[in-house]
């Protein structure tokens, strides 16, 4: 349920426990600068008294890519954003001078944030620069943006406490949300997943308008990826009834189904019926940048499976399983197609590049031995003694929320007890005079 890695180009952000780390990956030199993204002083008003770990990251390269826009969300409610110098020159001077960012705003978000991504807004009827807005998908099922200072400006305190709510789903938390960027039909859309199984498809801006669900799912959908071929129709979920499913989202058809296998249990047998708590759930799905191949990881497993999407019939083929020597927690591409996996200490991160046959076609994935990315955010790991979380899948801390969540609905004044009664009677002294009046009527 943890958005914990996010990668824009060749650069990674990565979120290491209450700490938030940004790789900058050099094009023309074999360097890496590793920026740590220093938490706000400000707080949102949410529990901390276990900590306050990242809960999701996200960034988004500049138009003039000379900085790289990042949000921070965390347990204390807050949403942080940073604009990182990009340094592409090697120079060891200019990368000493970042490696701490500051945040450029802060907002306290009404729930816990777990789902976040960048978007650019263009605007209507002018061809001035698009606008870039935040993205954030809360415990309370909303999907709020808010505005990204320019890196340029200097006052910064128009952009606090701004925002628009763009759609929510009612008393039900997300767990995902996905920006498509001028689709198969020319249309922007959003995707959003919950804890009620469903995924929705709205257009974007225009949010309020609803194109349709993918029905499928029969427990919460754990997580939603695309891919960044704006020519690909296609989506991959997964959720807490074990299944990784394919998607045409411009359409809303379910395309394949991959079950996942059950867990063994003392005294059954093949033929008895398995509950939902009997079967593997898989935590995290990633989709290739071409959309050819889906990788997935499973909640308290080593595993991780390969599929490869197949033409015809558009399906989803598995093609290698192989284990992590760390447990993974989150699954993403990068732009170059490697796989990465964000992992439980000492190790933190796994890349592992694709391997292809003589017919040119994607065989396996291979470990990356001696990767530049990996060993930098190992270093910072190593040299705070992080300790990463146990798992990106609180399924106990995420019922709190529900809970809460279903509360603050029946606490809405909309929706209020007292409020529902008097409406009641109002309704029934007027159907009341509406009859008086008609049987004066008729005895005149």
């Amino acid at each position: 349920m943890k958005q914990l890695i996010h990668s824009t180009g060749p650069h990674v952000i990565a979120a290491l426990n209450e700490s938030a780390y940004v790789v900058l990956s050099s094009t023309t030199n074999d360097t890496n600068a590793v920026v740590q993204l220093v938490p706000s002083t400000e707080s949102g008003g949410g529990d901390v008294s276990g900590g306050n770990p990242v809960h999701a990251v996200a960034s988004l390269l500049s138009l003039d890519e000379k900085s790289l826009y990042c949000a921070v969300s965390r347990q204390d409610k807050t949403l942080a954003l940073y604009s990182v110098p990009v340094i592409d020159n090697g120079d060891e001077s200019e990368s000493e001078k970042s490696k701490r960012v500051e945040p450029i705003a802060v907002h306290g978000t009404p729930k816990r944030v777990g789902s976040l991504l960048f978007a650019r807004v263009p605007h209507r009827g002018d061809e001035t620069d698009p606008l870039d807005v935040v993205i954030s998908g809360d415990f309370e099922g909303n999907v709020t943006a808010y505005p990204v200072p320019p890196a340029e400006s200097e006052s910064k305190s128009s952009f606090v406490n701004s925002s628009r709510l763009l759609l929510g789903h009612t008393a039900s938390m997300l767990t995902g949300v996905k920006i498509i960027e001028n689709g198969t039909d020319g249309k922007m859309k959003i995707l959003t997943s919950d804890r009620d199984e469903k995924i929705r498809v709205s257009s974007f801006p225009d949010t309020y308008v609803v194109e349709g669900y993918l029905l499928g799912h029969t427990a919460f959908v754990s997580s939603l990826d695309i891919s960044r071929d704006k020519s690909c129709p296609y989506c991959v979920t997964c959720g807490g009834d074990g299944t990784i499913r394919l998607w045409d989202f411009t359409t809303c058809e379910e395309l394949d189904v991959v079950e996942g296998s059950a867990k063994p249990s003392d005294g059954s047998t093949d033929g008895e019926q398995q509950d939902q708590g009997d079967v593997d759930v898989p935590v995290s799905v990633a989709m290739s940048p071409d959309g050819g191949i889906v990788a997935a990881i499973w909640n308290e497993s080593s595993r991780v499976d390969i599929f490869k999407v197949l033409s015809e019939p558009k399906s989803l083929s598995k093609v290698q399983a192989f284990e992590c020597p760390e447990k993974p927690l989150v699954a993403t591409f990068l732009s170059d197609g490697t796989l990465c996996l964000l992992a439980r200490d000492p190790a933190y991160l796994f890349q592992y590049e694709m391997v292809s046959n003589d017919a040119g076609q994607v065989s396996s994935f291979a470990a990356i031995e001696k990767s530049r990315l990996c060993t930098a955010l190992r270093n910072v790991g190593a040299q705070h003694a992080i300790k990463m979380t146990l798992s990106a899948l609180e399924v106990d801390d995420l019922k709190k929320e529900e809970v809460q969540s279903r509360q603050d609905v029946r606490d809405k004044e909309w929706n209020n007890a007292e409020r529902k009664e008097r409406a009641k009677d109002r309704t029934r002294r007027r159907k009341k005079r509406k009859r008086e009046r008609k049987r004066a009527q008729i005895n005149e």
